[in-house]
């Protein structure tokens, strides 16, 4: 089963097999460069092989290609798939890399950024 913004993704991208081709290397660059959630607190177990959990992770368009968002790191984030459905699920989520905060129904979460990132 595809993630919710793999999936848009494809449908974005439909027949350019190009586009497609470097969003999937995006991805597996973002999560190279974190090999975890960038989100404080969103971890998986600890002793998982690096390959299973670079499988687990997910990336999430902080603004939906379908609205204009970039195909960009710029406009990614790296997480799990349980807090990645509850940004899905919560209208109001916004995520500032620049500043490193993320909220979440009303909580905000520190989000760790990389240089490399942006």
């Amino acid at each position: 089963m595809l993630n919710s913004d793999e999936a848009e993704v494809r449908a974005f991208y439909a027949n350019d097999s190009e586009g497609l081709q470097r969003n999937r290397r995006l991805v597996d660059e973002l999560k190279r460069l974190y090999g975890e959630s960038q989100i404080e607190g969103d971890s998986l177990p600890e002793g998982l092989p690096s390959e299973r959990i670079l499988e687990a992770l997910e990336v999430h368009h902080i603004k939906a290609l379908a609205q204009g968002g970039p195909d960009e790191k710029k406009n990614m984030i790296v997480l799990s798939a349980t807090l990645h459905a509850l940004i899905h699920a919560d209208p109001d989520c916004r995520i500032d890399l620049a500043i490193g905060t993320m909220t979440l129904f009303g909580v905000q979460l520190k989000v760790l950024v990389k240089a490399p990132h942006l």
